[in-house]
């Protein structure tokens, strides 16, 4: 996919419709398009492999949207997430697109700007996909992305951009309940939530995975915080085996200041519990 490179717009971004569109096309539009969207392909990536570190390989280009519902005055803000290391956004409008039922943005194609994007819902086994299409300016279809709704909204505005992605990993690879069988508190029980939440271990109450490789080194491995953004944090590399998920200290190697992370000694040893 060419790289995709947005407009920029002062001030918010409207979502212009002249009338013509009737009141169900703009209901349509409010109950299918609003939520949260992941890249398809990372999805199924992540919850095959449960490893963030190797699924970086498909986060490219635009990874997630966030797409909020139409206004009183019909506007709509479509936040993304691009390489999940930025965060930017465009505008989708309801009027002149060129294939009916789609909406047109004002996504701009730097490499020839005669092409041009839309967005469209199609339906696949009874679930709504949303997806970017890609144009030609002779209306050829040049490529077309999937995208998963995983929520209908975000948890605040903190880390609005981010959140598709991290909810993504917290529901495949962590969420549920656990037993701790060997290293710190063996026989604790520890429950992961979706919302990032964690209960079982003392003084700690949150977590966070790591998800943003865009420019670490290539054997960077996969960590999860604890308290993050606090003074308790800690920060751990972990390995899911079937059932089993092993929590090791990070250790730094390499060239002082690389930023290199590998397993240390293990802190915890987890069992999913049936």
């Amino acid at each position: 996919m060419k790289k995709i490179l947005v407009l920029l717009s002062a001030g918010v971004l409207m979502l212009a419709c002249t009338g013509n569109k009737t009141t169900a096309f703009r209901q349509s539009v409010a109950t299918n398009y609003s939520g949260v969207w992941v890249l398809t392909d990372y999805i199924k990536m992540v919850d095959s492999t449960k490893s963030p570190a190797q699924s970086r390989v498909v986060l490219r280009d635009i990874v997630s949207m966030v797409i909020d519902t139409l206004t009183a005055q019909d506007s709509l803000l479509v936040d993304i997430n691009i390489n999940n290391h930025e965060g930017w956004f465009f505008t989708a409008y309801l009027e002149n697109e060129q294939t009916a039922g789609h909406l047109k943005t004002d996504m701009r194609d730097y490499d020839d700007s005669t092409n041009y994007y839309e967005l469209g819902i199609e339906v696949i086994n009874n679930e709504n996909f949303l997806f970017l299409y890609h144009y030609n300016e002779a209306n050829e279809l040049l490529q077309k992305v999937q995208f998963t709704k995983v929520a209908d909204k975000t948890a605040g505005d903190d880390m609005r951009i981010a959140y598709g992605i991290q909810y993504v990993v917290n529901e495949k690879i962590f969420a549920g309940d656990y037993t701790v069988i060997e290293g710190n508190y063996v026989g604790a029980d520890i429950t992961f939530q979706v919302d990032g939440s964690l209960t079982g271990l003392p003084g700690i109450s949150s977590y966070y995975v790591f998800t943003d490789y865009a420019i670490s080194p290539s054997d960077y491995p996969d960590v999860i915080l604890f308290d993050f953004m606090t003074p308790q944090r800690q920060e751990l590399v972990f390995q899911v085996q079937q059932d089993t998920l092993a929590l090791y200290k990070s250790v730094e190697f390499g060239q002082e200041g690389t930023g290199n992370l590998k397993a240390g000694a293990l802190a915890y040893k987890l069992a999913r519990k049936k």
